[in-house]
């Protein structure tokens, strides 16, 4: 059985977020003050490993490769406006 968990983000350039093997990354948002990415897993998966998150302001530089970065989210935090990828390099 499969459930949606998530997964507080710090907000940064670029980090790593253990997560349960075969979880599948649904969406990133802000809950309250704080940024999390939504995720399927199934709870009982002892098995996990280090998914690499990406932020990018707009207007920022993208570095490394795009065609290794899968779009999650776009989110609005104010003024400012922040694209959320999952990065396979």
């Amino acid at each position: 059985m499969k459930r949606i968990y998530k997964y507080k983000l710090d907000v940064c350039d670029k980090q790593k977020v253990v997560l349960p093997m075969e979880a599948q990354i649904l969406k990133a948002g802000m809950q309250g003050s704080c940024l999390y990415i939504w995720a399927f897993v199934d709870p009982d998966e002892k098995s996990t490993m280090e998914r690499t998150i990406c932020i990018f302001g707009t207007g920022h530089e993208v570095a490394g490769n795009v065609d290794d970065l899968v779009h999650i989210e776009t989110i609005f935090v104010g003024d400012l406006v922040f694209h959320i990828f999952e990065s396979f390099e």
